[in-house]
């Protein structure tokens, strides 16, 4: 057995032990905690989305952890807030940017977003703000992101606007979780078709 297949079997064991807790938590009663996000602009155009982005590709929530930050306190008689934040991990299905494009199933990136659940026990706070619902194990997104290095390590972020990054397929329909004219343009395609266009164009739609 050569190290790479045994790491691919250790990393996938990991991966689905998580994926059982998130799914255990997920099945208790939530309560739903709004959050204010400050967005960055938004792109353009979707030329503008791909070209600042550094990967985007078709995957799969696989696994979500928490990765709150908590800056450091400046005044000892102000509580400290953390900031509420999730690390997720997505089973590449195919690159339409970078990693030499086409099928990556062996490969998984870490997404880092705002908000996401925590379970509390006996139920599971949900914190997100409504322009972007807390993704979901399971669920298939095409995604443009940018690599971001800060003190937590190197992680991929949203490359423009949280929310305009993101577009959701579902039964083979994009459902776009920005409300841009560049996002608004793709709801409701099918998702297949969206696809065909990142691979023969390279983002030039």
């Amino acid at each position: 057995m050569t190290n790479r297949i045994l790491y691919n079997w250790i990393a996938v064991g990991i991966i689905s032990a998580f994926a059982a807790i998130a799914v255990q938590a997920q099945s208790k009663p939530t309560r739903e905690q709004r959050m204010f996000i400050s967005s960055p602009a938004g792109p353009s155009s979707i030329d503008e989305l791909f070209d600042n982005s550094t990967v985007v590709v078709d995957g799969i929530i696989m696994n979500e952890r928490p990765a709150d930050y908590v800056p450091p306190n400046q005044d000892a008689k102000e509580p400290v807030i953390p900031l509420r934040q999730t690390s997720y991990s997505i089973r590449v299905a195919e690159f339409f940017k970078n990693y030499g494009s086409g099928r990556g199933s062996d490969v998984v990136i870490q997404m880092l977003l705002p908000g996401g659940r925590r379970d509390r026990g006996s139920f599971v706070d949900d914190y997100y703000d409504r322009k972007l619902p807390t993704p979901e194990l399971g669920q298939e997104y095409i995604l443009f992101l940018r690599l971001e290095t800060s003190s937590q390590g190197s992680h991929y972020v949203p490359a423009m606007g949280f929310e305009e990054s993101l577009f959701l397929v579902t039964q083979d329909r994009v459902v776009p979780r920005g409300a841009s004219p560049v996002a608004r343009s793709f709801n409701g395609v099918l998702g297949t078709s969206l696809k065909e266009l990142l691979r023969k164009h390279g983002g030039k739609l």
